[in-house]
């Protein structure tokens, strides 16, 4: 009987500690799959970033202009980067960033881009301190009687990085009051 209840008394403390072991796994990968969602505010419609999207590069726009006439976002400004996951891509733009002010500036007028969820698409240039890199920005632009909401996605080549293997994107959200 005694070797019973040590046998039984094994068993289960076995059990308790590979139930344990898996819901701290579970929690580890929502925990991921929580920090590497794209951006996305309560005040924003919903579906305008595919929930595919894993972007790795995301900031917040402090200002931004919108030519009405000719329905083109003329200039972003960003203060601050943040990398949802460590890439060398993230490296090498955080270094040229250098905690500075980040300019994107249209070279051109917007044209009409309905592949994606972002319906507009303008060329321009970024600028990082003193560095120019040719630029493409797609960007959504929803306003009222309130203000404006920016979404957009800034997309530089990947022969601008060292160790890039793909086009470098960031996301970039913005909101203006009237």
């Amino acid at each position: 009987m005694k070797n019973l209840l040590n046998i039984l008394g094994v068993v289960f403390f076995s059990i308790v500690i590979i139930s344990c072991g898996n819901n701290e796994n579970d929690n580890k990968k929502e925990i991921k799959q929580q920090q590497i969602q794209p951006i996305n505010d309560g005040g924003i419609e919903k579906g305008l970033m595919s929930s595919n999207v894993n972007s790795t590069i995301e900031s917040k726009a402090t200002s931004y202009n919108f030519d009405r006439k000719t329905r083109t976002v003329t200039e972003i400004v960003m203060n601050e980067l943040i990398c949802r996951s460590e890439s060398s891509e993230c490296a090498e733009i955080l270094k040229l960033s250098n905690n500075k002010e980040i300019i994107f500036k249209s070279s051109d007028v917007s044209v009409d881009n309905r592949v994606n969820e972002f319906d507009r698409k303008v060329l321009g240039e970024l600028y990082f301190s003193d560095i120019k890199m040719e630029a493409t920005l797609l960007f959504h632009l929803k306003g009222n009687e309130r203000g404006s909401t920016l979404l957009g996605s800034i997309i530089l080549s990947s022969d601008n990085f060292k160790k890039a293997s793909s086009d470098v994107i960031i996301y970039v959200k913005g909101k203006q009051r009237n």
